[in-house]
């Protein structure tokens, strides 16, 4: 599994597609607090990382679950397939 797949959607994200600056503003302003519109970018692009750090760690452990999902299935089996050796004995 490609872990950067998944990032690309955050990644490539394009300005005009991010939440837009008066909805930011609008939002982190609501406590009366004022930012500069730099600022708002500023918090609005770390958030967005946020976002991306945390959908890489969900896909890594999406990838981990899947993979003992198998191990375990693996093991049931050969413990299926042992018993049945000794059923047969």
């Amino acid at each position: 599994m490609n872990d950067n797949k998944g990032l690309e959607r955050f990644s490539m994200i394009n300005e005009n597609e991010k939440i837009s600056l008066a909805q930011c503003k609008k939002g982190l302003e609501s406590d009366g607090s004022k930012y500069t519109d730099k600022e708002v970018i500023l918090i609005r692009d770390f958030l967005y990382r946020m976002a991306e750090w945390d959908y890489q760690v969900y896909l890594k452990l999406k990838a981990h679950e899947e993979e003992f999902k198998k191990e375990k299935e693996k093991q049931k089996q050969k413990e299926q397939g042992l018993d049945e050796l000794n059923e047969a004995a």
